[in-house]
C-alpha cells in the first residue's frame, strides 16, 4: 500500500518537473542589449553565477551548471528569455517574443528590452538595416559581429521575433 502511494506521488512529482525547469521572465536590473557582448546584464563569457544573480529566480540552472540551457518563460504571449551554458560560461543569450496561437504576439515586457540604438522585439528588418549599416544578411534575419560576438536578429513576416547574442547556431 505505501508502495503504492509512494509511486503514485514520485509519478506525480516527475510529471511537474517540466513545468518547474523554467518559470516567469527574469526582472534584470537593465534591459540594456549590446550586440555581440550581452542582453539585460547577461554577457557572453560571464559565468553561470553572475548571470542566475543579474536575472534573478526562475530557471532550474544553478552555479553548478556546466551545458544546458537556463530558461525564463513568461506567459505565451510575453516570450521567454533563455541562455546557453557551455563549459560552465555563458555561449549565447536570447530573448524571444510571445505567441497567440500561431500568430507572433509583440506587445509584451520584453519588447522594452533595446539597444543603444532602439532595436527591439517587434522592429522591422528595415529598421535594423538602417540602424547597424554594417549588418549582413543571413537566413535567419540580419547579423551583426562574428563568432562568439554574433548578434542576430531572427526575422518572421519582416519583423523581429527573436534577437540573440554570442555564439551563432
Amino acid at each position: 500500500m505505501h508502495r503504492a502511494i509512494l509511486a503514485a506521488a514520485t509519478a506525480a512529482l516527475v510529471a511537474l518537473l517540466p513545468a518547474t525547469a523554467s518559470a516567469a521572465l527574469p526582472a534584470p536590473k537593465t534591459t540594456t542589449i549590446v550586440p555581440g557582448r550581452s542582453i539585460a546584464g547577461v554577457a557572453v563569457g560571464m559565468s553561470v553565477k553572475r548571470a542566475l544573480a543579474a536575472w534573478g529566480p526562475g530557471s532550474a540552472c544553478t552555479e553548478a551548471t556546466v551545458l544546458d540551457t537556463c530558461s525564463w518563460i513568461g506567459t505565451d504571449r510575453q516570450g521567454s528569455a533563455s541562455f546557453l551554458v557551455v563549459k560552465g560560461k555563458i555561449a549565447r543569450v536570447t530573448i524571444s517574443t510571445g505567441r497567440k496561437g500561431s500568430s507572433l504576439v509583440y506587445a509584451g515586457p520584453l519588447q522594452t528590452w533595446k539597444t543603444r540604438k532602439k532595436m527591439h522585439l517587434g522592429v522591422t528588418t528595415y529598421a535594423v538595416v538602417k540602424a547597424y549599416p554594417k549588418v549582413r544578411g543571413s537566413g535567419s534575419g540580419p547579423v551583426l559581429g562574428s563568432g562568439n560576438h554574433t548578434t542576430t536578429f531572427q526575422v518572421s513576416s519582416g519583423r523581429i521575433y527573436q534577437i540573440d547574442v554570442g555564439l551563432p547556431y
